[in-house]
Formats: structure tokens, C-alpha cells, sequence
């Protein structure tokens, strides 16, 4: 008969223990990194949404019937960016950043005069454009004298 043997018991390396914690902070690392990423395409779609929306359906500053009247005068050699900067300032328009992709991909692109514009809080920045590029339509150097 064979004497009885106690199961012999590995030990556990230290190895196998750091291994094992820094298989799991990896993994953890991973996750939060693809979170990251995650959110951070959401938050630009959103943005981009935002911005493409206001480009193309931007209503006036004013409703109807409680607008006001202002006078922008828009002085030669004015980029696009710089009259959108002056008519957010003057309260005209809600974004002034939008303004150059909205003259851009309207049918009046590169029709904006010099000169003095009346407009009005409830004209929506489409309506702007068209009524400060009307001095480039009729031919005339006077700008337009604002809306109805």
C-alpha cells in the first residue's frame, strides 16, 4: 500500500496577481475610453445638427408685430463675417457665426453692398440678405430702405 500524499497546493505567484488586476484595469480603460468616444460623437452630431438647422431654417429674432427697427450700416470692404458680427450685435440676428454660411448658400451670394440698411428684429437673416443685396439687383447705389 502506498502512503497517503496531501494534495500538493500552488502557490500563487505574485506574477499571476499584478497579471490579473492589470488585465482588469486594462479592460476597464478600455470601456471608459470607448465611452468617451461615444459621447463625444453624440455631442458633435448634435452640434452639427444645430448649426446646419440655423443655417437653413433660422426664424427672425422678433415675432411678428413686436419687431423693431434698425439701421446697419455695413461699410466697403466688410467680409460676410463682419456684417454677421454687426447684425448680432445690433440685435438683428440671433448668430453672427452663422451668418457667412448662410449668405454663402443663399442666392444672393456675394451681392451685399455698402451702405445703409433698415432692417427689422422680425426679418428672418434669408429676408435680410435678400433686402441688402436689392441695391446690387436694381443697379443702384442706394441700399434698400428696409422692409414694408
Amino acid at each position: 500500500m502506498t502512503p497517503y500524499r496531501a494534495p500538493v497546493r500552488h502557490r500563487k505567484s505574485r506574477y499571476n496577481d499584478r497579471q490579473g488586476i492589470f488585465d482588469y484595469i486594462l479592460t476597464v480603460l478600455k470601456y471608459v475610453i470607448l465611452a468617451v468616444a461615444v459621447l463625444f460623437v453624440i455631442s458633435f452630431s448634435q452640434k452639427a445638427y444645430s448649426t446646419g438647422y440655423r443655417i437653413f431654417a433660422e426664424s427672425a429674432v422678433d415675432p411678428r408685430g413686436n419687431a423693431k427697427m434698425v439701421t446697419v450700416t455695413v461699410k466697403e470692404g466688410m467680409s460676410t463675417a463682419q456684417i454677421g458680427r454687426l447684425l448680432e450685435k445690433e440685435g438683428v440676428i440671433r448668430d453672427g457665426d452663422v451668418f457667412p454660411y448662410q449668405e454663402r448658400l443663399s442666392s444672393y451670394h456675394g451681392k451685399i453692398r455698402p451702405g445703409s440698411y433698415t432692417l427689422s428684429t422680425d426679418m428672418t437673416p434669408q429676408e435680410i440678405i435678400k433686402e441688402m443685396a436689392k441695391s446690387a439687383e436694381s443697379g443702384g447705389k442706394d441700399a434698400g430702405a428696409g422692409k414694408k
